[in-house]
């Protein structure tokens, strides 16, 4: 017999360097799941891996080029979002107001 469960896990915050493995081994323990097991599935926001691995930058210290603001302008985004988010796209596909909708490596 199968059963599904899903179940959140407090980690607290994670910050550059943690050790997400760890957090989460830690912080099942004290979620409706208990441990993991043979077969579980895990879900993982890429937030939190890409903060784990040091991927954060000071939106105060980006400068936007002018494709930046125009961008930021025409989806109505802080430009200094739209810089990031160009500088780390290969294609801008298109886009909502305060979102853009992108290619990264044939991934959309």
């Amino acid at each position: 017999m199968s059963s599904f469960l899903t179940a959140g896990i407090r980690t607290g915050i994670i910050r550059p360097g943690d050790d997400v493995a760890g957090a989460l081994i830690t912080g099942i323990a004290g979620s409706d799941a208990g441990s993991f097991r043979d077969g579980d599935i895990l879900v993982i926001a890429e937030t939190v891996v890409a903060t784990a691995e040091g991927a954060v930058v000071d939106l105060a210290s980006v400068i936007p080029g002018d494709e930046a603001v125009r961008t930021g302008e025409g989806y109505g985004m802080d430009p200094r979002v739209a810089e990031i988010v160009l500088r780390e796209s290969d294609t801008v596909v298109g886009g909502i107001p305060g979102f853009l909708l992108c290619m990264k490596g044939g991934t959309l």
